[in-house]
């Protein structure tokens, strides 16, 4: 019997001893280090991705100016001929409202000639190089209304000679068999109907 509790005393100590043993080797031994996390897109900020990604309200409005020419930088933002087709096009749907902007088709040759006609004007008018307006660029014609049909004797109009020429191409564009005629009050009809067409191509000078 005494020898049994000998032999169990003596593996209780050794147990005791293997135990602290092990939690020394264990307080000494370095930590290990932790992988840092690697990187990847979806780490960056959905923030930063939104505004790099997300044109800005100021752009929005920059693309909605009424002369999309107009440009803070040192180049104007469309090129010549860019300029005189916007233009064309806007003149187009100011004679022709119920276009409502849309694009022609191939078959609409009244259309298409009357297009035809406004930028041939335009491109014989604009000038050749574009004009600084107070640090903005801008493709201009060498004339705007002014004024156009006030009765204020303050304000005194400016009828640009430009505009006419546009508003006659488009007229006998419409009435080919009438060029080479001069309107007159003998025909009140289609001086009416030029008066009409001029009155709808009214633009005042962008930089004003």
């Amino acid at each position: 019997m005494h020898q049994l509790y000998s032999i169990l005393l003596t593996g209780s100590l050794a147990l005791l001893t293997l135990n602290s043993c092990s939690s020394q080797i264990e307080a000494s031994a370095p930590p290990v280090p932790t992988p840092p996390p690697q990187s990847s897109k979806l780490d960056v900020p959905q923030q930063a991705l939104t505004k790099a990604e997300t044109p800005s309200k100021s752009a929005n409005i920059a693309e909605k100016k009424e002369h999309p020419a107009l440009t803070t930088s040192s180049q104007p933002t469309q090129t010549r001929d860019e300029a005189i087709d916007w233009l064309t096009d806007l003149l187009l749907n100011k004679v022709n409202p119920e276009l409502n902007g849309r694009k022609l088709q191939s078959g609409e040759a009244r259309y298409i000639s009357e297009w035809k006609a406004i930028r041939q004007v335009i491109a014989e008018e604009m000038n050749p190089a574009a004009t600084n307006c107070v640090g903005d660029l801008y493709w201009e014609l060498p004339s705007y209304d002014a004024n156009y049909g006030s009765t204020d004797p303050n304000r005194i109009p400016h009828i640009s000679g430009t505009f006419d020429r546009i508003a006659d191409a488009i007229f006998y564009s419409r009435h080919p068999e009438l060029v080479g005629t001069r309107l007159s009050a003998a025909n009140s009809e289609q001086t009416r109907e030029w008066d009409s067409i001029r009155q709808a191509i009214i633009v005042e000078q962008p930089c004003s």
